[in-house]
């Protein structure tokens, strides 16, 4: 999974107060993973993933992303490791092609 940097209106999600999730209730728990994942993460195979990271450079202007591996503990240390070298050896090389956003210098450049 990555982190998704998304445009939002208003103060960023880390501001925002909800209401607690009530972590004895399985169907409470089950709803906040799949918001999560829904508005935070991108999920799915490489080229899934690949298209999502450029249609963010392009729509929105992302220019960087913060990626975060198994942040709710939910995988074991195999998965989360195999994961993570699926990303670095298949997503990363193929985001080298994704052009800076408009009006932005090369990723990385300060």
């Amino acid at each position: 999974m990555v982190a998704r940097d998304r445009q939002r209106t208003g103060p960023p999600a880390r501001c925002q107060r909800g209401a607690p999730v009530d972590v004895d209730d399985p169907e409470a728990v089950r709803a906040a993973r799949a918001t999560l994942i829904r508005d935070q993460a991108i999920v799915g195979t490489p080229d899934a993933c690949t298209r999502e990271i450029e249609r963010l450079a392009r729509e929105v202007g992302t220019g960087h992303l913060r990626c975060v591996f198994n942040a709710l503990g939910g995988l074991d240390r195999a998965t989360t490791l195999a994961q993570m070298t699926l990303f670095a050896e298949e997503v990363l090389p193929a985001c080298r092609d994704i052009g800076p956003p408009a009006g932005m210098g090369a990723f990385g450049a300060q």
